[in-house]
């Protein structure tokens, strides 16, 4: 992977600015793909939960962390956090739930989990 070894100084570039500025989501969006593309995913999931923590909808980050878990292989920690996606997004209310955005995620989400799950080939 060219460059990964280059990705820490722009991470501390936006830690800096982060810590600066305040909690600025694109900088802290931004330093969670860095970390991704260096394979740093522990890091990048410590940075996405701080960002749940402060988000009144979770829908979308707690999809995030599940690709964040599928590409560091951790699986059954991936469908935990997809089947809370699924659920936040079953408690929204129903203007919200049923909009086209909604029902694509909704579905993206179930074909993760099913993916995630073993099948019996005998049906």
């Amino acid at each position: 992977m060219a460059g990964a070894k280059y990705i820490a100084a722009p991470v501390q570039a936006l830690d800096d600015g982060i810590s600066g500025l305040g909690n600025i989501r694109v900088l802290e969006d931004y330093a969670i793909e860095l970390e991704r593309k260096r394979r740093n995913y522990d890091a990048a999931l410590l940075r996405l939960d701080r960002i749940i923590d402060r988000s009144a909808r979770k829908e979308s980050l707690l999809t995030r962390c599940g690709e964040i878990l599928l590409e560091a292989g951790q699986l059954a920690e991936a469908e935990v956090d997809f089947a809370a996606a699924r659920k936040a997004i079953d408690e929204l209310p129903p203007r919200r739930r049923h909009t086209p955005a909604m029902r694509q995620m909704r579905a993206a989400i179930d074909n993760r989990i099913h993916s995630l799950r073993p099948h019996d080939d005998r049906e």
